[in-house]
């Protein structure tokens, strides 16, 4: 009995050693370790992967601002040619070859103005939303920001109408279009341009 006493004793004081050891600095303890330390490693690479590409200045919006300074450039000479046609319709002369072929060059320009304006303007919402998508993180509302976006769309309805307007007219030979009106088209385009994009750049920022 003493020895089988002993033999019990013996086993038991080093049984939990082996189990003890095995089991923290094993196979099983280490292997463990060293998945998660890398599981955590590869989520934080993740991690900033994604906040660099939430942050980055997106592609889209140097397209937006490519399509608004060509519709920029054709707006301004679009009101050029509208001057004329004013001029010469305050002369009474809707006949002349110099007025029609203004005309339609000032309708064609114009269009293809109010065109990237449109696209510009949606590039940059579409961009503004991405960013927004991409914010992990709830923030507070900013009032600043929020109401950029609201005066980018009231501003760019007004005008889509404006221009909508000033299109119709530009089919009807008679109708004078004032070259301020068509001015105040281009300012409004642009002026809504930039709402949109400075409320693009404050969600890639805050984000």
């Amino acid at each position: 009995m003493g020895g089988m006493g002993g033999g019990c004793g013996f086993l038991q004081s080093q049984q939990p050693p082996i189990i003890i050891v095995n089991g923290k600095s094993g196979d099983g303890s280490g292997g463990g370790g060293d998945e998660e330390t890398g599981n955590g490693d590869d989520g934080g690479k993740t991690d900033d992967e994604n906040d660099d590409n939430s942050k980055g200045f997106s592609s889209i919006l140097l397209v937006s601002i490519i399509f608004v300074f060509i519709g920029s450039l054709l707006a301004f000479i679009c009101v050029g040619k509208v001057y004329d046609v004013f001029e010469h319709s305050m002369e009474n002369d809707y006949v002349s070859d110099y007025f029609v072929v203004n005309r339609q060059v000032a309708l064609g320009i114009g269009a293809f103005a109010t065109l990237c304006y449109c696209i510009a303007f949606m590039l940059a919402f579409y961009a503004g939303m991405k960013y927004k998508m991409k914010c992990k993180t709830k923030e507070k509302k900013q009032c600043c920001r929020d109401g950029l976006l609201i005066a980018a769309w009231v501003i760019f309805c007004l005008t889509s109408i404006n221009n909508l307007i000033i299109l119709i007219l530009a089919f009807d030979e008679e109708a004078r279009i004032y070259p301020e009106v068509a001015l105040c088209a281009v300012i409004g385009s642009i002026a809504a341009w930039l709402f949109v994009f400075g409320w693009a750049e404050m969600t890639r920022r805050s984000g």
